[in-house]
C-alpha cells in the first residue's frame, strides 16, 4: 500500500508525475483513497509543499482527508499546523473567508501551547486576510501579537520578522500614520540586507513606494518602485511603475507598464491585480475622452474586485463611473451608483473621498431638478470637506517629516558611495605605482582614515545629541497638536450642541405653514451659529412674525438672539403686550436693564409683524429695518424707526404701522447681510437697491423657486469671497 512506502518515495512519484502532465492525479488520488492515515505529519507537510508549488486545489483535498481520517485534532502542534496551512492554500486562491476560519482555528488552538514559530505563522497569515478584507484595526492585532515573540529570537524568526515589520508598515499607511509606516520598512530592509533577502527588499521597496505615492510624492515613489523593478521583476512592480507614470501624466508609459502588469496577471490568474491595472486603463481612457471604453475597464476592474472582495477598488471605480455619467448626462443611472456609493465610501472613513462623492450627487440632483436634496447634500458636502480639510494639514506635516527622513537616508547613500569611490581609486594607484609610491599612499591614506574617523566621531556625537533634541521636538509638537485638536473638538461639540438649541427655538416650519401657507426662508448663517433669528408665535386670536439682526454673529450674536427671543416670548405671552410698538418697548427696556450696565450698545435691529385674521389687518412696528410690499407688481418700501431695540441716541417710543392687506399681496422681509456682503466682479456690497429689484423680479415665481435663485444669486455675488454677516431673507404670499 502507498502509505506504507518511504515518504520521499510518494513525493519522488509527484514531481515525475508533474514531468508526465499528470502531475495532481496520481499523487493526490492515491492519498484520497486510503482509509486510514498513519502518519499525518509528512502528509501536512507534502500539502505545505504542494501549497509552496501553487497547487493549493490538491494541497486542500490532502488536507481535508488527513482531517477526516485520523486522530490529528488530538495533537494539538499538528492540529494547528494543518489549520495554517489550509489557511494559507485559501489565502492563495483569494477565498479569504475561508481562510480566516482556519487561521482563527489555528489560533485558538495554540493558546494552549508554547508553540512560538506556529504562532508566529498563524498571527501573520491572519493578519494579511484582514488586511486584504479591510480591517486594518483586526490586522494590527495580530501583527502586535506576533511581533514580540519574533523579536525575543531574531536570527530564529528572520523570515517572518521582515514579513511583520512590512504588514505593519502597510497597515499604519491605511491609518494614515505614514511617520510610524516607514520607521517599519526601514526595520524590514535592514533584517531583509541581513539575511540578503532579495525577494524581501524588493517587497520592501515596492511597499515605500505605495507609501511616497499616497503623499502624492510622485518621482520618490517612482525611485523605490523601480528599486524593487531591478531585484525583481513582478506583474505588482509594472502595475506601479504604469500608476505613477499615471500621476505624472506620461501616457505611453502608462500603457506599457500596465499591458506588462496584465499580461502576468492573466497568467497567473491574478484578480486583484488584474483589477488594479483595469482601473488605470480606465484612468487613461477617462483622460484621452473616450468615455465609453473608460466604463467598460472600469467595469471590468469591479468585477475581479468583487471576486477578491477589494471594496476600495470598488468604491473608486463606481466614482469615476459616476463622474462619466454625468457628463454623459445619463443622471438617473448615475444617481442610482452614487447613492450605493455613498454607502460604501462611508465605511471607509476617508473624509475627503466622502465629501467628493456628496459633491456628485448635489450635482446630479441638481441637474434633476430637485434642488432640496442637492441642498442637503451640498451640506454633507461642506461637513466633510472641513474634517478633509484638518486631515489634510496633518498628512502635510507627515510629508514634511518623510521628505526629512528621505533626505537624510540619501546623504548616507552618497557618503557610502563617495567612500567606495575614493577606495577603488586608490586601490587602482596602487597597481600601479612603485612600491615606494605605495608605501607613502598607504600612510596618507592611514592619516585620512584617522581623521575623518575622528571627524566621523565627533560629527556622530552632535548627530546623537541632535537627534535627540528633535525626538523631544517632535514629541512635544505631537503632543501640543492632539492637546489642540482635543480642544478645538470640545469647542466644535459645543457650538454644535448650541446651534441645535438655537434652532429649537427658531419657528418651526409646521407652525409657520399652519399661518403662512406660502412662504419661503432663506437663512444662511456666517458661522456654525448666527445672531440672525426669526421667530412666531400665536397669542390671543393673532400671529405674530418677527425677523431681527442682534449685535454680532457667530456665539456672541447666538447668545443675543437666545436673549432677545426669550424677552420677545415675554413681552406677547407673559405681559399679554398686543401692540408691536409696545412690544418693542418692552424688550428695548429689558436688554437695557439686563446688558447695558457699563454702556455697551447691544440689542438687535428688526420688525415685528401682528396679524389679525379677523380684520383682514397687518400691524408692525420696524428697528432700522425696511420690510418690503408688492402690490400690483409694484414694490413699496415700508416706513421705519431709525433706531435699534436697545441702548442708543433716541429713547422715544416705537411707531405703529398698519396694512390693510388685499388677495395676492407679497411681503418681505430681511436683515442686512445680504446687502452688505462683498462680491461681484469689483468686490463691492451688493446693497438694498439691487436686492430689492431681485425681489421684484422674482416675486412671480413659486415660494420654492424664490428661494432658490435668492441663494443662487448670493452665492454667485459673494464667489469666493469670505460671507461678512449673517443672513436671513423672508418671503410671504398674503
Amino acid at each position: 500500500m502507498i502509505m506504507k512506502l518511504p515518504f520521499f518515495i510518494l513525493i519522488f512519484f509527484y514531481v515525475c508525475s508533474s514531468f508526465l502532465q499528470a502531475k495532481n492525479t496520481s499523487f493526490t488520488k492515491s492519498i484520497l483513497k486510503l482509509q486510514t492515515i498513519d502518519s499525518p505529519e509528512r502528509y501536512i507537510s507534502a500539502a505545505d509543499s504542494l501549497n509552496t508549488l501553487g497547487e493549493n486545489e490538491d494541497a486542500i483535498l490532502i488536507l481535508n482527508k488527513v482531517l477526516s481520517h485520523s486522530n490529528v485534532k488530538e495533537k494539538k502542534p499538528l492540529f494547528a499546523e494543518l489549520n495554517i496551512v489550509l489557511g494559507d492554500c485559501y489565502d492563495d486562491i483569494q477565498a479569504y473567508r475561508n481562510s480566516l476560519k482556519y487561521y482563527l482555528i489555528s489560533y485558538h488552538t495554540l493558546n494552549n501551547t508554547h508553540d512560538s514559530k506556529l504562532m508566529i505563522r498563524c498571527c501573520v497569515g491572519a493578519s494579511g486576510v484582514y488586511s486584504s478584507l479591510g480591517k486594518s484595526d483586526s490586522s494590527l492585532l495580530f501583527l502586535n501579537k506576533a511581533l514580540p515573540i519574533a523579536e525575543n529570537n531574531p536570527d530564529k524568526y528572520v523570515k517572518y520578522l521582515k514579513t511583520i515589520y512590512n504588514n505593519l508598515g502597510l497597515v499604519y499607511i491605511e491609518k494614515y500614520n505614514h511617520a510610524v509606516a516607514l520607521s517599519y520598512f526601514h526595520k524590514a530592509i535592514a533584517v531583509s540586507e541581513k539575511a540578503k533577502d532579495i525577494d524581501g527588499l524588493s517587497s520592501t521597496y515596492n511597499n515605500i513606494g505605495n507609501l511616497y505615492s499616497e503623499i502624492t510624492e510622485f518621482q520618490k515613489s517612482l525611485s523605490y518602485y523601480r528599486k524593487s523593478h531591478q531585484l525583481r521583476p513582478t506583474a505588482t512592480t509594472y502595475g506601479n511603475i504604469g500608476m505613477i507614470f499615471e500621476d505624472l501624466e506620461m501616457p505611453d508609459s502608462v500603457l506599457f507598464y500596465t499591458r506588462k502588469s496584465i499580461a502576468i496577471d492573466s497568467k497567473n490568474n491574478d484578480k486583484g491585480g488584474l483589477s488594479a491595472s483595469y482601473t488605470v486603463i480606465g484612468n487613461f481612457f477617462k483622460k484621452k475622452q473616450q468615455p465609453d471604453s473608460a466604463l467598460h475597464y472600469y467595469r471590468l476592474s469591479s468585477a475581479f474586485a468583487k471576486e477578491v472582495e477589494d471594496v476600495e477598488v470598488i468604491r473608486n471605480n463606481d466614482y469615476n463611473i459616476v463622474e462619466i455619467l454625468v457628463k454623459l448626462g445619463k443622471y438617473d443611472e448615475a444617481k442610482n451608483i452614487a447613492l450605493k456609493n455613498i454607502q460604501s465610501v462611508k465605511q471607509g472613513g476617508n473624509p475627503s473621498f466622502i465629501a467628493d462623492v456628496y459633491s456628485q450627487l448635489k450635482t446630479i440632483f441638481s441637474r434633476l431638478g430637485d434642488y432640496k436634496t442637492a441642498f442637503q447634500y451640498q451640506e454633507q458636502n461642506n461637513i466633510y470637506s472641513d474634517s478633509a480639510e484638518q486631515e489634510s494639514k496633518t498628512l502635510e506635516l507627515q510629508r514634511v517629516e518623510l521628505n526629512a527622513e528621505y533626505k537624510k537616508k540619501s546623504s548616507n547613500d552618497s557618503l557610502i558611495h563617495i567612500q567606495q569611490t575614493v577606495f577603488n581609486n586608490l586601490k587602482h594607484s596602487e597597481e600601479i605605482k612603485k612600491q615606494r609610491v605605495l608605501l607613502f599612499s598607504f600612510i596618507a591614506i592611514l592619516l585620512l582614515v584617522a581623521i575623518f574617523s575622528i571627524l566621523i566621531y565627533k560629527r556622530y556625537k552632535v548627530s546623537v545629541r541632535q537627534k535627540e533634541i528633535i525626538s523631544l521636538q517632535k514629541n512635544e509638537m505631537f503632543n501640543q497638536k492632539l492637546l489642540v485638536e482635543e480642544k478645538q473638538k470640545e469647542i466644535l461639540d459645543s457650538i454644535n450642541y448650541a446651534k441645535r438649541i438655537q434652532y429649537t427655538l427658531l419657528a418651526h416650519e409646521d407652525f409657520l405653514k399652519k399661518h403662512l401657507p406660502q412662504h419661503f426662508i432663506f437663512y444662511n448663517p456666517k458661522d456654525i451659529v448666527s445672531g440672525d433669528f426669526y421667530w412666531a408665535a400665536e397669542h390671543n386670536g393673532k400671529f405674530y412674525l418677527a425677523l431681527c439682526d442682534s449685535t454680532g454673529h457667530g456665539v456672541p450674536g447666538a447668545f443675543m438672539s437666545l436673549l432677545n427671543i426669550g424677552f420677545l416670548s415675554e413681552a406677547i405671552k407673559e405681559k399679554n403686550i398686543a401692540a408691536p410698538n409696545e412690544v418693542f418697548n418692552y424688550v428695548r427696556q429689558r436688554l437695557i436693564d439686563s446688558l447695558n450696565q457699563d454702556g455697551q450698545k447691544d440689542g438687535f435691529d428688526g420688525v415685528l409683524f401682528c396679524y389679525d385674521p379677523k380684520s383682514f389687518e397687518l400691524s408692525y412696528t420696524a428697528a432700522n429695518n425696511k420690510p418690503v410690499l408688492i402690490r400690483n407688481n409694484e414694490l413699496q418700501i415700508l416706513a421705519d424707526d431709525r433706531m435699534p431695540v436697545g441702548k442708543g441716541e433716541k429713547t422715544q417710543s416705537f411707531n405703529l404701522h398698519s396694512i390693510q392687506i388685499q388677495a395676492g399681496d407679497y411681503l418681505y422681509l430681511y436683515t442686512d447681510g445680504f446687502a452688505d456682503q462683498f462680491g461681484g466682479p469689483k468686490g463691492k456690497k451688493f446693497k438694498y437697491k439691487p436686492l430689492n429689484e431681485l425681489i421684484l423680479a422674482n416675486h412671480h415665481l413659486s415660494m420654492q423657486e424664490q428661494k432658490n435663485n435668492t441663494q443662487i444669486n448670493f452665492n454667485a455675488w459673494r464667489g469666493d469671497l469670505e460671507q461678512v454677516d449673517d443672513v436671513c431673507v423672508i418671503g410671504i404670499k398674503l
